[in-house]
């Protein structure tokens, strides 16, 4: 009997060794794929215990299909009723590779099953049915690009790397088979005593496939109940006897690891702990929800780490996961450096470029195809010491020694925890740099396309380290995003969802921010003397903030002995946020509003005035229940003519904005207001060699 195991592309050589070690002795390589000749007891033995296979296929013929009618007429050479009856269900799975005349597997599967049913009808006047969910008997369709059909049967009905145990995989799960290979190549199994981590373990399938391997548990005593022996070939007497012998081989009993997998997402460790259950090795594997800057608890000795880190398509696939997935791979690094001094390493990546922030190099490298994702698998030595700080980061961490030497006396005396200490000051290590209490927020301005993004990436690991040289800090203390021009309200979007905040001082008053989740940390650091100003001129003035975001400027005015004060912002999670900050300084009272709605529908709606109005909205907005768009530079003499509307006489309208090339139209605003530019004195001195905005003061 010859027949196919098929299985991802790269896995060839691995399962033609896993099928020789059942004692298969006709097996050769093929194609994404394996040739075997053997009895029909090897072929269960292959099917139970197989790791790597996604299907066992008995080809039945072969033939040219240059159209859909060859197709049909090639499929009818086959005698149908020796391998189904009439009285049975079936489905084809077809796949048609760039065919001039197929252009559709649905429609090649449709002319396959024609072909069967029209040979039954026509040879006994009945014809067995179609079941797409829960057939008899699944048949096989390839066509090649050389127009060549091969036809056949799905041996077992079902892919084989779905052993059953994972009902919900997550963002992106590994295929079981392909995680199952990289705990092959990992060197693992050689001794499987020794500890296996997997500190971004996702669904978990890399520590469940390992235990089922050290335990040598066969895939398909979890699903073998639940197949159909469909087939005429089938024996249920050489199948009970291959069940059999599986079960008399596994050895549930065997020390392993100890095996720990941990996730930052606490759903995502759940499932774990359920596949595992589901798996029969939960008592053999640990599982805990921590972050990845979070240092594991010593091992007795020394062992392997095993990964794979998420992709940008994981993280949403925008134009920020270059930024993040760095400062991933960076703490990933760390914690291995620190934490994993002399194991092993295995990092299953898509873009092996970004390992280069370890420090040290793969010693061996492997070819994986994930899906249609060509993918390498590199192994590590992880070095007993941490490799040394370059001379670059030392250059950029002397820098910010150097910045807050001169800081300290303005920080000492406004009583800040936040403030920024860096910012493209040696033009090659093009970042931002803000201090938010114990922490730190590193923004990266994206790179000119002249620069090799491989470049840019050890740049920016040198001034990663450097902060943390200068300001003492861990891994996991750094924050890393991208600055980019932003459309719309990309700004203010989430970007995760660790839930993580952090409370700072500014100027006798506290903050809630937010370094992990969001673009914009909730705490615009250039405004702080705008801010002050504000507190200056609020004592016993009614207040009206526009585009409030978290209320900073509200908390200033509150502060400051405001009467009253309305802050207006589209956004429930921002108002959320400016209340807690009201609330956390004892500001809070019926006297401060917070108002959901759009500004420009409250200023045409209301006749209230106001004594102090701060204006500083987004540059563009697109905003779902704003009235239209908002472009500040087409649209800002309409914005402040309606502010005039609700300014006291003798009030004040402070406004600001951080488009690059705005220009302020005075000419059109003349006859409704005496203008002053304030952006001198508006620009703390942390933010004076780049002023980020321009403020004027109208009345």
């Amino acid at each position: 009997m010859r027949w196919f195991a098929s299985c991802p592309l790269g896995l060839e050589y691995l399962l033609v060794d896993e099928l020789k070690a059942f004692g298969l002795r006709e097996v050769r390589e093929g194609l994404a794929g394996v040739y075997a000749e053997g009895p029909l007891a090897d072929v269960y033995r292959a099917a139970l215990g197989t790791r790597l296979a996604t299907r066992l296929l008995l080809p039945l013929a072969e033939f040219d299909a240059p159209s859909a009618d060859a197709l049909y007429e090639g499929c009818k050479t086959v005698n149908w009723a020796d391998h189904l009856s009439a009285r049975q269900t079936l489905s084809v799975h077809a796949s048609v590779t760039r065919h001039p005349a197929i252009r559709d597997s649905r429609f090649a599967a449709v002319r396959v099953k024609d072909a069967v049913c029209d040979q039954f009808r026509e040879r006994t006047g009945s014809r067995p049915s179609v079941s797409r969910t829960d057939p008899d008997v699944q048949l096989y369709l390839f066509v090649a690009r050389n127009q060549r059909a091969t036809v056949g049967i799905d041996l077992l009905g079902r892919p084989l790397h779905q052993r059953g145990y994972r009902t919900r995989g997550g963002a992106a799960p590994l295929k079981e088979n392909l995680a199952a290979a990289l705990v092959m190549r990992s060197g693992w199994l050689d001794d499987p005593e020794q500890p296996l981590v997997d500190p971004l373990c996702g669904s978990g399938t890399l520590l469940i496939e390992a235990v089922g391997m050290a335990l040598n548990q066969a895939p398909g005593l979890l699903w073998a109940e639940l197949i159909h022996l469909g087939w005429a070939g089938h024996s249920r007497k050489l199948f009970a006897e291959a069940l059999e012998a599986a079960r008399d081989a596994a050895t549930p009993d065997r020390l392993v690891g100890p095996v720990v997998g941990r996730d930052r997402n606490e759903r995502a460790v759940e499932s774990c702990r359920r596949h595992a259950l589901a798996a029969g090795v939960a008592y053999q594997t640990t599982w805990e929800n921590r972050e990845l800057g979070e240092a594991f608890e010593p091992f007795e000795r020394t062992g392997t780490v095993l990964t794979n880190p998420p992709y940008g398509r994981r993280l949403g696939g925008g134009e920020d996961d270059s930024p993040a997935l760095d400062d991933l791979y960076r703490r990933l690094g760390e914690r291995l450096q620190t934490d994993f001094a002399g194991w092993r390493a295995g990092v299953f990546t898509e873009d092996p470029d970004r390992c280069r922030s370890f420090g040290f190099a793969p010693f061996k490298k492997y070819r994986l195809y994930n899906g249609a994702l060509d993918c390498r698998l590199l192994l590590f030595q992880v070095p007993e010491a941490p490799p040394a700080p370059s001379e670059q980061a030392h250059m950029v961490a002397n820098r910010i020694r150097k910045n807050l030497k001169k800081l300290r006396r303005y920080v000492e005396q406004h009583e800040l925890e936040a403030y920024r200490v860096y910012d493209r000051d040696i033009p090659e290590y093009a970042v931002a740099v803000d201090v938010y209490g114990s922490r730190a927020n590193v923004q990266e301005y994206a790179p000119p396309k002249s620069v090799d993004p491989v470049v840019a990436s050890a740049r920016l690991n040198d001034a990663v380290t450097g902060v943390r040289l200068a300001l003492d800090l861990t891994a996991a203390d750094v924050v890393v995003r991208r600055r980019q021009r932003q459309r719309g309200d990309k700004q203010y979007q989430r970007r995760a969802a660790t839930g993580r905040v952090d409370w700072v001082r500014e100027g006798g008053y506290r903050f809630v921010v937010n370094l992990d989740d969001y673009l914009d940390t909730g705490l615009f650091l250039d405004h702080r003397e705008t801010r002050r100003m504000v507190g200056e001129m609020s004592a016993g003035a009614r207040v009206l903030n526009l585009y409030c975001y978290t209320g900073s400027f509200t908390v200033y005015a509150a502060g400051g002995g405001a009467l009253e004060s309305t802050s207006v912002d589209l956004s429930r999670t921002y108002l959320d946020w400016a209340r807690q900050n009201l609330e956390a300084n004892g500001l809070a009272s019926t006297a401060h509003r917070l108002l959901r709605e759009d500004c420009v529908r409250f200023l045409r709606g209301g006749k209230n005035v106001f004594d102090l109005i701060i204006l500083d909205p987004p540059t563009f907005s697109t905003a779902e229940r704003a009235e239209g768009s908002l472009d500040i530079q087409r649209d800002h003499v309409e914005l402040l003519e309606l502010c005039r509307t609700r300014l006291a006489p003798d009030g004040t309208l402070l406004f600001s904005t951080n488009a690059r090339r705005f220009k302020l139209d005075e000419d059109a605003l003349a006859a409704s207001y005496h203008i002053t530019e304030i952006t001198r004195s508006t620009v703390p001195p942390d933010f004076s060699r780049r002023p980020p905005h321009r403020c004027w003061r109208l009345t």
